[in-house]
């Protein structure tokens, strides 16, 4: 048969060849081992043999060389030396008598393998008397001959019938299995996506055999492959298209949608961004906002003091850990102009790459409808505080015209009886006009005009203070006083439809005399502050609580650097249900047309977003209620 240059560089690099090798190391390493084998058994074999012709020597040559020598027959013992020396593998032979050689045979030589010296011992009248020695010298050359000859031959014999075996079986192996092999690699050399459709078919001839082999297993392994990757193709093909769907949706959404939409890589900046965030941000290119941050697009401070590169930072790695965040925060456009907006930062991953989708949205309406909210809430507390404010009014003015009336009555009527009287009494002297006013209990009644003027003051000045638009710089100020102007506050309000007078409830005041003045807006602060006691007012009347009382307190509280103030009540507390929504804007457990859920909601919006302090509320039903809001000391400004 003929190979070409190829074919024959594939049988020598080929399975087959590499079999034929394997096949003859190992015959190479089993007949190395078998005919080693098989020379150390003759070896063993020789060795036994020279032992036992010594043993002949002592047992058969001895007694009669001991005894010819004995009568000193030389002839006789001349033959038997002969005839040892003709025994197999014996090289020289020394009969000694009297320490003197008489008889030799064979070769003398340097070295000898064997050396073995027989004594000549003739016993004469119990006696045992020594003539001399019989020395015997052995060689292995005719035996190591012979054992290499051996091993040459087996050795011959068995590659003869390697080669023969190994050409045979590299053969059949060709045969069976090398050009199946080959087939299958160029098939598979040869595959692509074009030719999917073209299986693979083995030309087995009868000596190969079509049953179930290996081989078969193979074939049908790569068929099923082909037929796997036609599948996955056609798979992937409608995934592709699906995507490129999606893409073409997302696009259309990106592109269309009315809030801002960005694309943020914490390592290399913003990376695109729709055609609403050019007009939000004043953007003219995206190359004017690529490798910009959010720090770049906000002002230094956020609301609070906080630096915007640092709280921006800690809202993106939300977004990371947590997979999206949602939060408020306060922009500039290029322009500098800056307005409040709603973030919704959500991580996405693009082209196995994980980046930061940011949704914008201006806020700057709602903030500003929430501050008008908050003022609008005032107004209504103070709407509430109007007839109470009246009332309290009424009185002390109607005291201060009263006694303004009888006093004028008695300085200047003549003729009332009383003054008549009184006069006639200390006589019409003006030394005694001062006794005269004395015994009227006139400079009493002057007091009580300066104490009712100054309580109108007071109460006026206090509300209109309250009713004032405040201003949003904050300044140092002790929530006991807060407190306690607060108190004054609700001590006006009279409910006239439901019948009810804060002065009826009790306040137990417990003031931390130790808590620093904290900055707060005062005007905002008395807001929440009433909002709860009012709150807590309606509460326990409506549930008819018996001796209902206000705790207040003030507490330093040093581990959070806060002063904290506590208004707890003694009413009829709330469910966990309530508890849970009670800051929920425009929730509210009254009737309709009664409350507006909003007091204490805006109230939660003052303390920790105008304020970055917290509220909270702690209550149980049947066991009052205790609002608790803590204020930090340290509250930085931009």
């Amino acid at each position: 048969m003929l190979y070409d240059d190829k074919i024959i560089s594939k049988i020598r690099h080929g399975v087959a060849a590499k079999f034929l090798l394997f096949v003859v190391l190992v015959s190479t390493v089993v007949i190395l081992s078998t005919t080693a084998a098989r020379i150390y058994s003759d070896y063993k074999k020789a060795i036994n043999t020279i032992n036992l012709q010594l043993l002949e020597i002592q047992e058969s040559y001895i007694e009669v060389i001991t005894s010819y020598a004995w009568v000193a027959n030389t002839e006789m013992l001349q033959k038997q030396i002969d005839g040892i020396s003709r025994l197999p593998n014996i090289r020289f032979l020394e009969l000694r008598i009297h320490e003197s050689p008489i008889i030799t045979a064979g070769k003398r030589k340097p070295f000898y393998d064997i050396t073995r010296e027989y004594p000549l011992v003739w016993k004469y009248r119990e006696e045992e008397i020594v003539l001399g020695s019989l020395r015997v010298n052995l060689s292995f050359d005719a035996l190591m001959k012979s054992l290499k000859y051996e091993a040459v031959e087996i050795i011959s014999v068995q590659i003869i019938t390697i080669i023969v075996i190994s050409g045979l079986i590299f053969y059949l192996f060709y045969l069976m299995v090398g050009k199946h092999l080959n087939r299958m690699a160029r098939y598979t050399k040869s595959l692509s996506l074009n030719r999917l459709d073209i299986p693979l078919v083995l030309d087995r001839s009868k000596i190969s055999g079509n049953s179930q082999d290996e081989l078969s297993l193979l074939c049908k392994s790569i068929n099923q492959m082909r037929e796997n990757l036609i599948t996955d193709i056609k798979k992937r093909e409608v995934a592709e298209e699906a995507l490129r769907e999606s893409e073409e949706k997302y696009r259309h959404l990106f592109e269309s949608s009315m809030d801002a939409i960005l694309l943020f890589d914490p390592g290399n900046g913003y990376l695109d961004c729709n055609p609403a965030a050019f007009e939000l941000f004043g953007i003219k290119s995206k190359k004017q906002l690529s490798g910009l941050t959010p720090a770049d697009l906000s002002p230094k401070y956020q609301p609070g003091g906080t630096l915007s590169s640092e709280k921006a930072n800690k809202m993106i790695s939300m977004a990371f850990e947590t997979g999206s965040n949602l939060f408020e925060w306060k922009h500039a456009n290029l322009d500098g102009e800056e307005f409040y907006a709603s973030v919704l930062a959500t991580r996405i991953k693009i082209n196995g790459q994980t980046i930061i989708q940011q949704t914008i949205r201006d806020i700057s309406d709602y903030k500003r409808t929430q501050e008008m909210m908050v003022q609008s809430e005032k107004m209504l507390s103070v709407g509430g505080l109007a007839a109470g404010m009246a009332h309290e009014i009424n009185n002390p003015l109607a005291g201060m015209m009263q006694t303004a009336d009888v006093m004028a009555k008695r300085l200047t009527n003549v003729k009332m009886p009383a003054n008549m009287r009184t006069a006639k009494e200390i006589g019409i002297d003006m030394d005694d006009i001062n006794a005269f006013m004395e015994k009227r209990d006139i400079p009493r009644m002057l007091t009580t005009i300066n104490e009712s003027g100054r309580r109108i003051a007071a109460i006026v000045g206090n509300m209109l203070g309250f009713a004032r638009k405040s201003d949003t710089r904050a300044s140092s100020h002790d929530l006991a006083e807060l407190l306690d102007k607060t108190l004054e506050l609700a001590v006006s309000d009279f409910d006239l439809k439901k019948h009810y007078d804060f002065k009826m409830i009790e306040i137990k005041k417990e003031y931390d005399g130790n808590a620093p003045p904290v900055p707060c807006e005062p005007a905002k602060i008395q807001q929440v502050l009433l909002n709860i006691l009012r709150n807590g007012a309606q509460a326990m009347q409506e549930a008819g609580t018996e001796k209902p009382v206000f705790i207040v307190r003030t507490r330093f509280d040093k581990k959070q650097k806060a002063v904290c103030v506590e208004i707890g009540d003694n009413g009829p507390g709330m469910d966990e249900e309530i508890r849970k929504r009670v800051f929920e804007p425009f929730y509210t457990t009254k009737p309709v047309g009664v409350g507006t859920g909003l007091g204490l909601s805006v109230s939660y919006f003052i303390i920790t977003e105008n304020h970055d302090g917290e509220m909270s509320v702690e209550s149980t039903p049947g066991s009052g209620a205790m609002f608790i809001i803590c204020l930090p000391l340290e509250r930085k400004e931009a």
